[in-house]
C-alpha cells in the first residue's frame, strides 16, 4: 500500500511478509521484497517500509541483509473497553516462534 503522511513523503508499506517455515531460504522472501520495491518505483515512491515483531530476530537479519535499516523501536498497546473486546483481545497478541 502507498502511505502518505503529512510529515513525510509518500512511501510503500509492506503490511506483512511471512514465508512458510518449510519454504524459507529458497529466495521467496527476496523475490517478494524485490517485487514490492519495483512496485514502489512504479508508484513514484522512494522508500519501502515494513515492521517486524521484536522476537523475529532471524527476520531482522534477513531484512538487514536485503538492505533495510532499522529506523526505530516501538511498542504497540491495546485495551479492550467492553467484555466482547476482552474475549477477542487474544487475536491481537501474536504467537511468534522464530526458529533460528
Amino acid at each position: 500500500m502507498v502511505v502518505d503522511y503529512v510529515d513525510a513523503e509518500p512511501f510503500v508499506r509492506i503490511a506483512g511478509l511471512v514465508v512458510d517455515r518449510d519454504h524459507r531460504r529458497m529466495g521467496i522472501g527476496r523475490a517478494l521484497l524485490a517485487r514490492a520495491e519495483a512496485w514502489a518505483v512504479e508508484q513514484a515512491c522512494s522508500f519501502v517500509r515494513l515492521s517486524s515483531t521484536t522476537t523475529r530476530t532471524a527476520a531482522h537479519r534477513f531484512y538487514e541483509q536485503a538492505g533495510y535499516t532499522n529506523i526505530k523501536t516501538q511498542f504497540s498497546f491495546i485495551k479492550a473497553v467492553d467484555s466482547s473486546g476482552n474475549e477477542r483481545l487474544h487475536a491481537f497478541v501474536p504467537r511468534v516462534v522464530d526458529p533460528e
